[in-house]
């Protein structure tokens, strides 16, 4: 599982979670967990979002290896 916490902004609603460039997850929470993850490296990308169509300049981002 990958974990992250959120701190939300004025505008951003929810979280959209991307792995290696595809959608993997939406969350409102403060917290997610993705499973399902293939063996390998990987990039994680966290953009906050206002609605589900517009992300917001906030977003993070880091390699990680599933084993």
């Amino acid at each position: 599982p990958v974990h992250f916490k959120l701190v939300k902004g004025k505008r951003g609603e929810h979280v959209h979670v991307y792995v290696d460039a595809e959608l993997m997850g939406m969350f409102k929470s403060e917290k997610g967990t993705l499973t399902g993850i293939e063996p390998g490296k990987h990039l994680l990308e966290v953009r906050v979002a206002a609605d589900h169509q517009t992300e917001l300049d906030a977003t993070d981002r880091v390699n990680f290896v599933v084993k």
